[in-house]
């Protein structure tokens, strides 16, 4: 990780509206959560500290913790197995088309997030769901699972 980005890692970073509630309902609810990036494992893990995140989460992999990257399932996989879930049962929550390309060959299911990473309109890249925002994803998920 260059010296550089390591400084500056949370100096300009900001949560998404929502992540603290969408969390803390998923984590009482006792769903077990994930984290697979393409960050730095390093990295990801002071972000999460420097915002009080690291709590929520079984897994936290990051890039540098598999052979590929998303759209490789490698991380997905692995977090996966961390957690103790079937890649059947699980549902991955992204913004980006590498984010859906990694669910799709673990075999998961995909909310994708509008405004993220995605240069193409991420209601054509052939999610499950689509949301708004974080705010949206409790109502999400019920639909996916009334819909299964």
């Amino acid at each position: 990780m260059a010296p550089i980005y390591r400084r500056h890692l949370t100096g300009l970073t900001r949560l998404m509206p929502g992540v603290r509630e969408a969390l803390t309902h998923f984590h009482l609810g006792g769903v077990s959560m994930g984290v697979a990036t393409n960050k730095p494992q390093l990295a990801t893990r002071e972000i999460l500290l420097h915002f009080g995140l690291t709590e929520y989460f079984g897994a936290i992999v990051g890039g540098d913790a598999v052979t590929y990257l998303k759209p490789a399932p490698d991380a997905l996989l692995l977090a996966l197995a961390q957690l103790g879930v079937d890649a059947g049962d699980a549902l991955l929550v992204g913004d980006s088309g590498a984010d859906l390309g990694a669910a799709r060959a673990a075999g998961m299911a995909v909310i994708l997030l509008r405004g993220g990473y995605s240069q193409i309109p991420v209601e054509e890249l052939g999610a499950d769901l689509v949301c708004d925002s974080l705010f949206d994803l409790p109502s999400a998920m019920q639909r996916l699972q009334a819909d299964a």
